[in-house]
C-alpha cells in the first residue's frame, strides 16, 4: 500500500515539471498496487499548482507546455489501467469544448480519456470554441451533456457569453442538455455565475456528475 507521502512527493514532482521522474514515480506507483484513481488525483493537485503559479507570472507558458506534455503522457498510461477498472457500464453522448479564449486542454482530455473508458461516446471540439460552433455542435450531435473548460479566471465572462447564446438561441424545440464546467480556477460560485448546472473539481467528479446525468434524464 502506498502511503499519503508517496503522494506528496509525487505531486511535488508534477509542480517541479519534472517529466522522467513524474514517469518513472507513476510507473512504480502502479506497479505497487496503487489505483489510477488516487494517481490522477495526485497529478491533478499538482498541475492546479502549476496554474496557480502561472496566475502568479512564476511560471510563464513554457512551463503550462511542459505540464501539458506531462499530463498527456500520464493519460496514455493510466488509459489501459482505467480500462481494466472500468466496463463501460454507463453510456451517453458528452460534447465537449474549451471556451473562446482559452487554448488549455490537460483537464478537458483527461475527462474526455475517462469518459470514453466508462463506454461514452465523446465529442471534443477543441480549444478557443466560438459559442456558435458549441451550438451548431449541440444540434447536430445532440449530446447527452454539454462539458466546457475553463482555465483561467479571464475567461469566466466568455463562459458565462457560451452559456447564454446556447440558452437563448436553441430552438424553441431543442431542449438544452445540463452543462458542466470545469477547469483550474473554476469553483461553484463561479458555476452560479455563468449559469451552469454542474461544476466538476476534477475529472474523476466530472465521469461520475456525467453518469449521474444519463442515468436520470
Amino acid at each position: 500500500m502506498t502511503t499519503p507521502r508517496e503522494h506528496e512527493h509525487l505531486r511535488s514532482l508534477v509542480v517541479d515539471l519534472r517529466e522522467s521522474e513524474v514517469i518513472a514515480e507513476v510507473t512504480r506507483l502502479l506497479e505497487a498496487g496503487d489505483t489510477p484513481e488516487r494517481i490522477l488525483e495526485s497529478c491533478q493537485q499538482g498541475m492546479a499548482i502549476v496554474g496557480e503559479l502561472y496566475e502568479q507570472s512564476r511560471y510563464y507558458i513554457a512551463g503550462l507546455i511542459m505540464a501539458g506534455k506531462i499530463m498527456q503522457e500520464l493519460s496514455e498510461m493510466l488509459e489501459p489501467h482505467f480500462q481494466q477498472r472500468f466496463h463501460g457500464e454507463a453510456s451517453g453522448k458528452v460534447l465537449m469544448a474549451t471556451v473562446q479564449g482559452d487554448i488549455h486542454y490537460i483537464g478537458k482530455n483527461l475527462v474526455k480519456t475517462l469518459l470514453k473508458c466508462h463506454g461514452f461516446t465523446v465529442r471534443d471540439l477543441g480549444e478557443d470554441v466560438s459559442p456558435q460552433d458549441i451550438l451548431n455542435a449541440v444540434l447536430e450531435f445532440k449530446p447527452d451533456v454539454i462539458g466546457l473548460s475553463a482555465l483561467l479566471t479571464a475567461c469566466f465572462d466568455p463562459l458565462r457569453d457560451t452559456i447564454a447564446h446556447l440558452r437563448t438561441n436553441l430552438p424553441p424545440d431543442v431542449k438544452l442538455p445540463p452543462i458542466m464546467i470545469g477547469g483550474g480556477a473554476t469553483d461553484d460560485v463561479v458555476r452560479q455565475y455563468v449559469r451552469a448546472d454542474h461544476w466538476a473539481a476534477d475529472a474523476i467528479s466530472g465521469v461520475a456528475i456525467c453518469k449521474k446525468i444519463v442515468a436520470n434524464p
